[in-house]
């Protein structure tokens, strides 16, 4: 029983330590006063699809790989690249990997 309660805390440390590198705050996003706009232009407020957009653009490298990403978002639920929503969006994932 010792060695199972010493797995759990390894575990424990292993999410810690992935939680500690930076990654993107649905929380803080969701924050932002143009996200509900955007919400709703880009993703149709499906949240499933905005989760895992937030998702793959985490996983970028830099910023040109997170661009490439949002333009196939865009071309895919049919939204202008220059909309002001956006444009917002563009702004807000540029603010996140300027942090990292």
């Amino acid at each position: 029983q010792d060695n199972l309660k010493l797995n759990n805390l390894d575990e424990e440390e292993k999410i810690e330590e992935t939680a500690s590198s930076p990654q993107i705050e649905l929380s803080e996003l969701l924050e932002n006063k143009n996200m509900n706009k955007i919400l709703k232009v880009v993703f149709d407020y499906d949240m499933d699809d905005f989760v895992s957009a937030i998702d793959s653009i985490a996983e970028c490298k830099n910023e040109n790989e997170a661009e490439m990403i949002l333009e196939k978002i865009y071309d895919s639920n049919g939204v202008k690249p220059t909309s002001r929503e956006a444009k917002a969006f563009n702004s807000i994932i540029s603010e996140y990997f300027k942090k990292i």
